[in-house]
């Protein structure tokens, strides 16, 4: 039998733990219940590199952090980095009312970290889905992941809060990220071997 290389994930999120192991089938992810202090910028790539540092420092062990965040076209870097804050302090119907009348079109941009020691900065890798942003409020909301009740993925009718686990992982921003993780640990290793 062989064994399963690890990934440490620091995440509270359990979803996103779950899609993260079905995105990584040839892995073992383990979740490292953290949560660390992001530094509040416009600009994605310094926000993961920054939360990647900080949480190698604090764990001492290779690790992986994950960020996305929901981009409207009407809006430049909007609700970007403030994805979380924007739905605590807004709500879905608020930041539905910000595109009456607006162009709808929409991105999710998730960027996975990875950082070990002896790495000079981490390695991040991003995955898109795009679509729009549906006219009102569908299904129930999670709290850790709100935007997928008013997210209509491309090619689809439903939001991705209706879409079954299937159909969220061929599409989905997160698992792209993760699956050019997951070939990028393999080639390493690869390459070590």
């Amino acid at each position: 039998m062989v064994l399963k290389m690890k990934v440490l994930f620091a995440t509270s999120n359990h979803n996103k733990v779950a899609q993260a192991k079905i995105a990584l089938p040839d892995f073992e992810v383990e979740q490292l219940d953290a949560d660390v202090f992001e530094i509040k910028s416009l600009n994605l790539q310094e926000t993961i590199e920054r939360k990647a540092i900080d949480t190698f420092n604090l764990v001492k062990k290779p690790v992986v952090v994950e960020d996305t965040c929901l981009f409207f076209e009407a809006y430049e870097n909007f609700p970007g980095t403030y994805s979380k804050f924007c739905y605590q302090t807004l709500g879905l119907n608020g930041l539905l009312k910000l595109l009456e009348g607006k162009d709808r079109k929409a991105k999710f941009v998730s960027s996975v970290a990875f950082i070990e020691a002896g790495m000079e900065k981490p390695i991040v890798f991003s995955g898109e889905m795009n679509g729009r942003i549906s006219e009102k409020i569908v299904g129930k909301i999670v709290y850790k992941m709100p935007y997928a009740t008013i997210f209509i993925p491309s090619g689809s009718d439903k939001t991705f809060n209706e879409l079954t686990s299937e159909e969220k992982n061929a599409v989905s921003h997160r698992a792209s990220a993760f699956r050019k993780l997951g070939e990028w640990l393999k080639e390493r290793k690869r390459k070590k071997d």
